[in-house]
This record gives C-alpha cells, structure tokens and sequence, in this order.
C-alpha cells in the first residue's frame, strides 16, 4: 500500500466541474489540486503549503506541489499596467490606434481612426465644378458611389445597364499610381 501524503485543497466555485469537490465545514467548497480522492488535506495558502513542503518533500503529494508552486508564480508575477482609457472627442470611439493604418504617431491623439482620416478627407464640392469624366459623387438616394461621365449625364462606373444619377457633390479620385 502507498504511504499516505498531504495534498493541497484549493477553493472550488462551481464543485459540479470538479469531480471530488467536497463543502468544508467552514464554507464554500473544496477540491485537491492534484484531482484525487480527498485525504490528508491543509487548506492552507500556496505560499504556505510550499514552505513545508521544503521542510519534508516526502510527506506531500508531488502534484499538488506542482500546483502550488504554479500558483505561487502566477501570484507574484508582475501584472501589466493598464493602459489609460482614451476616447474620441467627436464621436467618443475607443479606436485610437497611433501609428497603425498610416497614421501619423503624434498628431491628433484626441481622435479616433475614422476622425482622424474625416479630418484629412478632401472636402466635397459642388458637382458644377467636376472636370473629370470619373469622379466619386454623392447622390441623395445611393449614397456615395464611383460614377463616370457619358455626355452631360452620370452613371456607375463598370455597370453594363446605363442608370442615369444625378450628384449633388464629389470628391476628387486620388492621382494613378503610374502619374504619382
């Protein structure tokens, strides 16, 4: 028959997860660290269940020492330190990512990701004004689409059915890349 060796009886919150979980007389339930059956068990802290284990290591189960010193560890682990919350002063987004996504690390640090570009966006201007034959135009009942010029009429760009829209503003297409 195996000596008998002291395990490590850890809190349990939910004892239906643990299989040989048991209510102590003092409150709220207990499982050993290793799984087993209960036994000779302290209900002690793992720095305290550690400092006896280095006074006799054969007296206690192997398992709930692995377990305790895991516990240990994790306990005097530095913590990270949170990072302040920021938020967006227009639209109050957390989605303040400096340097990510082409943006600039040091301006602007108030604004979100999507404030940040608004803010650089050109500004739309009247459709009177459109020189080009492709533009990005906004029209009240779709929205803002990529149209192109056929005469004096615009339409969607690559649709092959010719629906006429009437723009109202537009933003100028960014130059090609072969012209840049």
């Amino acid at each position: 028959m195996a000596d008998l060796k002291y395990h490590w009886a850890i809190p349990v919150l939910d004892p239906s997860k643990r299989r040989y979980a048991w209510k102590a007389y003092a409150g709220g339930h207990y499982a050993q660290a290793c799984g087993r059956k209960p036994a000779l068990v302290l209900g002690d802290t793992a720095a305290q269940f550690v400092a006896k284990v280095k006074t006799d290591p054969d007296w206690y189960c192997s398992d709930c020492v692995k377990a305790a010193r895991l516990a240990l560890t994790k306990e005097s682990a530095p913590k990270p330190t949170p990072r302040p919350a920021r938020s967006c002063s227009n639209c109050r987004s957390g989605a303040i990512n400096p340097g990510h996504h082409g943006r600039a690390e040091d301006t602007d640090l108030d604004l979100c990701d999507v404030c940040y570009w608004r803010k650089r966006a050109p500004e739309p201007r009247p459709i009177g004004e459109a020189l080009d034959t492709e533009i990005i135009g906004y029209c009240p009942d779709i929205g803002w689409r990529r149209l192109s010029r056929i005469g004096q009429k615009w339409v969607l760009t690559g649709i092959k059915q010719l629906v006429y829209y009437e723009p109202t503003h537009f933003l100028p297409l960014p130059p090609s890349p072969e012209a840049a």
